[in-house]
């Protein structure tokens, strides 16, 4: 298993590609050998590829001119976190590799979302008040250290939206956001090795009453009398 990229574009969910980045992601942040902190919760870690891969397609090379990488950062904010790390090797050409990229570069981006320099996560009170109407309990979730204890997966994907990625400031825009984001879950759940979550059955309705006569005798009493009688065995 390798890091991958390429020079435009991204990868499809069910590619080869596609699953070892995130297989790559998960293993560096799931440890901390080379994170400045502690490790980030399996849930977290799942709400952060989820963005990632509605916002690159798993392409640490992807760059339209001003943002780049798996968490579309603009470009010169990257350089300057990156460049501090040895696997720091961006490619922002789309014609020819740039000198000295490799795909680990994704590597670097890992460890400038995961520096404690990391400003970009942010719940100031007006992503919090949009949390509010849109009524997503993430509201413990408002820094990046109590993020990467976040210990359920709609809300990690949400809280990494809100705060992060911030990519529309109305419900609507946030919720249809949201919708293609979570979309991914399934599958990168599958990749992790885990199973998709089944849906739950149906709730079994409840058995109905039974009729009753004026007497509040049951009528299968009397019922069954009459059948008694009828037949002469009472």
């Amino acid at each position: 298993m390798s890091w991958h990229a390429k020079r435009t574009g991204g990868y499809t969910s069910d590619s080869q590609e596609f699953a070892d980045n995130v297989l790559q992601i998960y293993d560096f942040l799931s440890h901390d050998t080379y994170l400045i902190g502690d490790a980030w919760s399996y849930e977290s870690i799942v709400g952060v590829l989820c963005n990632m891969a509605q916002e690159s397609n798993m392409n640490p090379w992807i760059y339209n001119g001003s943002r780049y990488g798996l968490v579309q950062f603009t470009f010169n904010y990257y350089r300057q976190q990156g460049s501090r790390y040895s696997a720091y090797a961006p490619s922002t050409s789309p014609s020819a590799t740039s000198d000295g990229a490799k795909p680990s570069d994704g590597q670097a981006q890992l460890q400038v979302i995961d520096a404690p320099s990391n400003t970009l996560y942010l719940a100031n009170e007006r992503r919090k008040q949009l949390a509010r109407d849109l009524n997503w309990a993430i509201l413990e979730w408002t820094d990046l250290q109590s993020y990467k204890v976040c210990d359920d997966i709609d809300q990690a994907i949400q809280a990494w939206l809100l705060f992060y990625e911030y990519p529309e400031s109305t419900v609507a825009g946030m919720q249809e956001e949201f919708a293609k984001r979570v979309a991914y879950k399934n599958r990168i759940i599958e990749i992790l090795g885990g199973t998709p979550p089944t849906p739950p059955d149906p709730p079994v309705p409840p058995t109905p009453p039974t009729p009753t006569s004026p007497e509040g005798m049951p009528l299968y009493f009397y019922i069954t009398k009459k059948f008694k009688r009828k037949k002469g065995l009472i």
